[in-house]
């Protein structure tokens, strides 16, 4: 009878084990779905920003084509386009004395 007993208590342990390991699986997968559903938000963000910042530089580069060519430069570029560059540059000094679209001097 004692060998009995024992035997039933190990089931109903080995039962507790396997419901709590259920439990552990189910919060598991629960959590593992959870953090899928926010990488696939993160991923969506991450492409939309990358589209943003590709129209942007888009963007950006056909404003500075056009700001090129209202200045003049072209890929040969006149005589005088390296001094116009170097003003062009961070730091170059600016347009000071330099004709506008209208002929008058900055």
């Amino acid at each position: 009878a004692a060998g009995g007993e024992e035997v039933l208590a190990l089931r109903r342990q080995l039962e507790a084990l396997q419901l709590r390991h259920e439990q552990t699986v189910a919060e598991l997968r629960q959590r593992a779905d959870g953090e899928a559903q926010r990488l696939q938000r993160l991923s969506a963000e991450l492409n939309e920003m990358r589209r943003e910042q590709v129209a942007y530089d888009e963007e950006f580069n056909e404003g500075l084509k056009e700001i090129v060519e209202w200045f003049g430069l072209t890929a040969s570029g006149p005589a005088d386009a390296a001094p116009m560059a170097a003003c062009l540059a961070p730091g170059g000094g600016g347009l000071k004395g330099a004709p506008g679209p209208f002929g008058d001097a900055r």
